[in-house]
């Protein structure tokens, strides 16, 4: 059961990306992660995809989850401030505190 009603932001429920690479905040040039690396946020990324998807609180919302060298960061929309901390306490059950950035926008 989802507590947001009507909103105007419709868009897609859920996507998830692992990002493969940094760039270089002085050259702007993409800098390849680590095969390790890459390999721990890929894991990490399936673990916070799943979590969200178990939330009950964020069925049919639009969140995505986007994973860099560890750090989680959540992006997108929501239909409550409850909905954006259950996001976070969903991802930390994972992963953890500390390693989390939530940028979900509230819109109601």
């Amino acid at each position: 059961m989802s507590y947001a009603t009507a909103t105007s932001c419709s868009a897609p429920a859920l996507r998830f990306h692992s990002l493969p690479f940094l760039v270089n905040s002085q050259s702007g040039t993409s800098i390849q992660s680590s095969d390790a690396q890459q390999r721990a946020d890929e894991s990490r990324n399936a673990q916070a995809e799943t979590a969200i998807a178990k939330c009950r609180y964020l069925t049919g919302q639009n969140v995505s989850v986007h994973v860099n060298e560890g750090l989680v960061r959540l992006t997108g929309r929501v239909g409550s401030y409850y909905e954006k901390q259950q996001a976070t306490v969903a991802i930390q059950s994972v992963v953890g505190t500390g390693q989390i950035e939530n940028v979900l926008k509230v819109c109601r």
